[in-house]
């Protein structure tokens, strides 16, 4: 069985450009505080939380880092395919009756859907009116 020292090293061989050397000792002295201290929860978000509340960023450099790359993983690993799952339902809901392109402009827009939210409708209705109008609006 590999030791904890033995997988922060591997992890800081992995991502040296990241962790510092000194990460295997900053863990040995986390796990001590860890110990001597009340944590319910153990969890990469409750560490995480918990270096916050306490203010031990700056303590625990190496720990903060590793934990906000191995919490930023999932949302990394997931982008692409909820991009290919928005794409899946919107196909399925048109059945195929538009064009290409306008699915594509209807997948962009279901993806960045927090960006669209945050149009306003009016100024884009009078945007899309003056461009297409035949004669000039004043």
């Amino acid at each position: 069985m590999i030791s904890l020292a033995q997988q922060v090293e591997r992890l800081v061989e992995t991502y040296k450009n990241d962790l510092e050397p000194a990460f295997p000792a900053e863990i040995i002295q986390f796990e001590n505080f860890l110990q001597s201290s009340v944590c319910q929860d153990t969890s990469a978000l409750g560490i995480t939380k918990l270096l916050h509340k306490r203010q031990l960023i700056n303590m625990f450099p190496n720990l903060y880092t590793a934990l906000r790359m191995y919490l930023s993983i999932p949302v990394a690993n997931c982008e692409s395919e909820r991009s290919f799952s928005k794409l899946s339902l919107i196909k399925k809901r048109l059945c195929s009756n538009r064009l290409d392109d306008k699915l594509n402009s209807l997948a962009i827009m279901s993806i960045e859907s927090d960006l669209v939210r945050e149009l306003s409708f009016e100024q884009t209705t009078w945007d899309f009116a003056k461009a297409k109008a035949r004669k000039m609006l004043s």
